[in-house]
């Protein structure tokens, strides 16, 4: 279980971007005119993947966010929902660090290649 904190600090930069919304925001990378500051009470920032597979369109959004409650060790998670999306989850705590996929853990590489597979699974027809 990935140990859960809040810290206290300065305002950080992050990417804040919803893949649904913002052309540019993809799984890869993020343009950089979503680099904005966080509020001060928000110390982390955040990618999250969602992969729908209730939908029949198989979509998966990506959100990078400011945070005010981060992983302690810049590990990556699953997220809380099994029953109707897999979500796969990584915070950091420097300025801009939500920006692509290397958050410098082994862990991100892995659910980075498990949830290609599974948008690969989802849109394979039966």
């Amino acid at each position: 279980m990935t140990k859960r904190v809040r810290k206290e600090s300065k305002a950080i930069t992050c990417y804040q971007c919803n893949s649904k919304r913002d052309q540019d925001c993809t799984i890869n990378t993020a343009d950089i005119r979503y680099l904005k500051p966080c509020s001060s009470s928000q110390a982390f920032c955040r990618k999250a993947v969602y992969i729908y597979y209730f939908m029949n369109s198989h979509e998966y959004i990506i959100i990078r966010e400011c945070a005010k409650w981060g992983s302690a060790d810049n590990e990556c998670y699953r997220g809380r929902y099994p029953r109707d999306s897999y979500q796969f989850v990584c915070e950091c705590k420097s300025t801009g660090c939500n920006r692509s996929t290397t958050f410098s853990s082994m862990t991100t590489t892995v659910l980075y290649v498990l949830c290609q597979f599974i948008v690969f699974l989802v849109r394979s027809p039966t």
